[in-house]
């Protein structure tokens, strides 16, 4: 299987880590219940579950250490559907853990996650560590002009402006974009210029 982008570390599939708790979502009162637990398990999958616990607990009605271990069984599955890039991971750690789920449940779940890979894979690869991405590059020619008694002189510049977008703090969170401006001489910019070139050049011997 290819792996999803963004993911971190490939979950161990093994009899460990009973999930046999994914049960208490059989007293959900309707489906977008369910949607809302389990899109929220991802989207806090690597911050504090403290929110989705207690979202589980009020709605469902549960013991705190029964939501606890939903919240966790729900993680689980989260994360082994990310990385496997398929919704067929419900099944699998089901049955490699040989827990005991609800077959309706078990669909209902794998309906829902399936639903939402596209979106948490883009999440995902937005949330790995990296450098901001250039959006857009705008720029205008400046003429600073001098002038004494004794001179007069005209100076041309560019006024350089690029658009970036950072990477964002965390999986659900908007990627914050930023404007970075700058000038350069003459002299300045041949030398980008020709710094630039050379990038092209490589770049070019590369796709070869």
């Amino acid at each position: 299987r290819r792996r999803a982008a963004g993911a971190r570390t490939a979950p161990t599939m093994d009899s460990r880590g009973d999930v046999s708790a994914l049960s208490h979502l059989l007293r959900a009162t309707n489906k977008s219940l369910v949607e809302r637990a389990v899109n929220l398990t991802f989207c806090t999958r690597h911050d504090s579950a403290e929110g989705v616990v207690e979202l589980l607990r009020d709605q469902l009605q549960l013991e705190q250490p029964d939501a606890e271990a939903l919240h966790a069984a729900l993680l689980r599955v989260v994360r082994e559907a990310l990385y496997a890039n398929s919704a067929d991971a419900v099944a699998e750690v089901i049955a490699a853990t040989s827990s005991n789920v609800d077959e309706r449940l078990q669909t209902l779940l794998a309906q829902v996650i399936r639903g939402r890979l596209p979106d948490w894979r883009a999440a995902a690869t937005l949330s790995r560590v990296g450098l901001p991405v250039l959006q857009d590059v705008d720029w205008r020619l400046d003429v600073k002009r001098a002038s004494s008694s004794l001179t007069s002189m005209e100076v041309p510049a560019v006024l350089v402006g690029l658009r970036v977008r950072d990477q964002p703090s965390h999986a659900d969170a908007v990627a914050p974009v930023r404007d970075v401006s700058f000038e350069l001489s003459r002299e300045a910019l041949g030398t980008m210029l020709e710094g630039l070139g050379r990038i092209r050049d490589q770049l070019g011997k590369v796709s070869e």
